[in-house]
């Protein structure tokens, strides 16, 4: 009897080194092909809060171009590409919600068909980055139209594939739908 539990023990001993289960890599661990090393995730604030407000800019100039080829297209790729999207804006006193990429094209091409063509003057105040792992960053400014008051915004940015900062969620009027680094519906 002691050797028949003797031959169980090693058998299921030997079945179980024989069954792996895929390990769990962390997103920021290294796989070098014989040890699994982690990296450490370096962040240079200033430098990813400089691309961030150069973003800014970029999208606000591209708003501001006059004319009839203002291209709502072109203002969208400014948001990121996969996952969740999100525009609010207070559109002639009444709140538009976009939350989709072709939403928030179709928001630029209504206000881009107006015939009085505002110039939206816009600056971000304060520039928070996630420290984990600097994918994903907020920021708080104001932003006006020519002739009318200026108003809070909100915005959530996320790196993409290729590590550029893309637009996440912009609350144009602070509507309550950015808490922290999450859109809120």
């Amino acid at each position: 009897m002691k050797l028949l539990i003797f031959l169980f023990i090693i058998g299921f001993t030997a079945y179980c080194s024989q069954v792996e289960e895929e390990p769990v890599i962390a997103p920021n661990v290294v796989d070098t092909g014989e040890i699994r090393v982690a990296e450490k995730v370096e962040i240079d604030f200033n430098v990813e809060n400089n691309k961030i407000a150069f973003l800014h800019g970029e999208l606000v100039s591209d708003v501001n171009h006059f004319g009839h080829d203002r291209d709502p297209v072109l203002v969208t790729s400014y948001w990121i590409q996969s996952g969740s999207v999100l525009m609010a804006h207070n559109f002639f006193g009444q709140l538009i919600t976009s939350r989709t990429r072709r939403q928030i094209r179709g928001s630029w091409t209504s206000i881009f068909a107006q015939p009085a063509q505002w110039p939206m003057i816009s600056k971000i105040e304060e520039i928070w980055i996630e420290k984990k792992r600097g994918q994903l960053a907020r920021s708080e400014g104001t932003f006006a139209y020519q002739g009318q008051a200026v108003r809070p915004f909100k915005a959530l940015y996320q790196k993409n594939k290729k590590g550029e900062w893309k637009i996440k969620a912009m609350d144009y009027g602070d509507n309550g739908y950015i808490k922290g680094y999450k859109i809120v519906l």
